[in-house]
């Protein structure tokens, strides 16, 4: 079965739905049936007439399924008074909102962001002109869900900086109109999510841009590249292309290796260096973590030379939260909020609980009385003793299921570090390296040799995951917080994986959650259970 879509794209339509439909017809009867129609600019205009016989059935429709982004007229508004979210023009014609990721049916994902950028939405907004830094960052929080690739983006600003690494023809009139209508916010967006094709379509410029790299070379992973293309005005003068057509395979159906093929002419990341100074200066975007909240330091100095001079840089700070972190963290053994329920075993230094909303009933977390910020920072020996005699009572627990525990941790917007366990079957666990290649081959990750140490290759203060699955395979990400939104679930989804425990409809914890009731029967469970390997009894 081929999984390749056709699929066209066109710029500002201004209300010019005939033309726009009559060229789409035709376009279709000479090279299609296309599956996917997308507009990245003005689809609206002010025509009130053509939007009228548009959506009173006058106008000819192709057999396509079209989405919309861009502004929002009155005359379009009154009749969807909820067009934030998203309408259904007619049938067939979708205008997605102001901001979001759609899946289509064929598994194609295309995030968007609708009008230009404002810190805070100017009052009257009400025609999607603008998208203000909490539209950014429901998105970036959508993006950063998963692991998966975003296959096309759709923005109605440039992304400052497009023309870096590039040899350019047009006249000093045009570099200065894109300078003056593109967003260094649209430019970190376009780190954060990587798309294959990024479309734009408001400034009546056609523009292929050369694919850019997602990745520095030999200091990263290799990653998919990025293709730019902005199109013109359907009735520009100038006769510039304002349709385009492409063939595209949904990210989800290639393999890795095809995925991050390099092709010719390709050239380095524009936006490396507007990222980075967007880093400095505090703009890094914030998202929720399930179960606590969030420290939103994520300045992680890469040496412990670094880090010492960063905590004696904080610490008054820190001494001043730290209050404040005991009684708000969810998982200090002292604090109101943690849910004594979900408890299996208390040792003297660590405690071990069933996860809320666990991906499988045997899910498990250990985590440290004491408020430490991952397993780096542990500083007494015993405590790190007490974990590790967890770990071998879980693994045993597990054998006797005949299971292997794959324990991973994940030290990035985090308060307490929990290494979390979940229950592989004994025959899955060779199939654990290729899943963990598939779903982390677009971060900088390296697998970590039994007889190493994650000590040994990171520093404290540095953001990481890691995952151990005892006797079987060991690896470690180094996260990059200025380049990259690393998602928060990634380890639920490695392991929902459809080779591993095939339940990908439980990556999402808040999905998973049981009444009290049911909580605490499935504790008593796992802890009666646990008991013959309990070393705290």
């Amino acid at each position: 079965m081929s999984h390749q879509l056709k699929v066209l794209v066109v710029g500002n339509v201004f209300g010019k739905y005939q033309k726009l439909f009559k060229r789409v017809s035709d376009v279709n009867k000479k090279a299609g049936p296309f599956d996917l129609l997308l507009c990245v600019g003005d689809f609206f205009g002010t025509d009130i007439e053509a939007y009228n016989e548009l959506i009173n059935g006058s106008t000819d429709l192709p057999a396509i399924p079209t989405y919309l982004i861009g502004r929002v007229p009155q005359h379009v508004s009154k009749s969807h008074p909820n067009f934030d979210q998203g309408f259904e023009l007619v049938d067939g014609i979708t205008f997605l909102g102001r901001s979001g990721i759609l899946t289509t049916s064929q598994g194609l994902r295309i995030a968007y962001l609708s009008g230009s950028y404002r810190e805070t939405m100017p009052d009257g907004d009400n025609n999607l002109d603008h998208f203000s830094r909490d539209h950014y960052e429901s998105l970036l929080t959508s993006i950063g869900s998963s692991s998966s690739i975003i296959d096309i983006l759709l923005t109605n600003e440039w992304p400052n900086g497009i023309f870096t690494h590039t040899t350019i023809d047009f006249n000093q009139s045009i570099i200065d109109q894109v300078n003056r209508n593109s967003s260094s916010i649209i430019s970190q967006l376009c780190n954060v999510s990587r798309p294959r094709y990024h479309f734009v379509g408001n400034l009546n410029i056609f523009y292929e841009r050369p694919p850019y790299r997602n990745h520095q070379v030999i200091n990263e992973t290799s990653r998919n590249v990025s293709r730019f293309i902005s199109l013109a005005d359907i009735n520009n003068v100038e006769k510039l292309k304002w349709i385009y057509a492409f063939n595209i395979v949904p990210s989800k159906f290639i393999s890795p290796e095809e995925l991050v093929a390099q092709p010719t002419g390709v050239t380095e990341n524009p936006f490396l260096n507007i990222s980075t100074n967007m880093a400095q200066n505090n703009e890094q975007t914030q998202s929720k973590q399930y179960f606590y909240a969030l420290d939103s330091d994520n300045n992680e100095s890469n040496d412990r030379k670094s880090f010492k001079r960063r905590q004696e840089g904080n610490e008054r700070n820190q001494k001043k939260q730290l209050k404040v972190d005991l009684e708000n963290c969810w998982f200090c053994l002292a604090s109101p909020n943690v849910d004594k329920t979900l408890i299996v075993s208390i040792g003297e230094f660590s405690y071990l609980a069933v996860a809320k909303g666990g991906l499988t009933d045997d899910h498990m977390m250990i985590l440290p009385i004491g408020h430490i910020r991952s397993s780096l920072e542990i500083e007494d020996s015993q405590l790190r003793k007490e974990i590790e005699m967890f770990k071998q009572s879980l693994t045993k627990f597990f054998a006797k299921r005949h299971m292997v525990p794959v324990f991973f941790e994940r030290n990035f917007r985090s308060a307490h570090f929990q290494i979390q366990v979940i229950g592989l079957p004994e025959e899955k666990a060779s199939s654990l390296k290729q899943a963990s290649s598939q779903i982390f081959s677009r971060f900088d990750f390296h697998e970590l040799p039994h007889d190493t140490d994650l000590s040994d290759v990171l520093s404290p203060g540095v953001p990481y995951f890691f995952l151990e699955c005892p006797g079987h395979y060991n690896f470690f990400v180094r996260i990059n917080t200025k380049k990259e939104f690393f998602p928060i679930q990634i380890g639920r989804e490695l392991l929902a994986h459809s080779s591993l425990l095939d339940c990908s409809h439980k990556v999402d914890w808040k999905k998973c959650t049981t009444n009290s009731d049911d909580a605490t029967k499935l504790t008593t469970q796992i802890r009666n259970e646990f008991k013959q390997f309990d070393f705290t009894i």
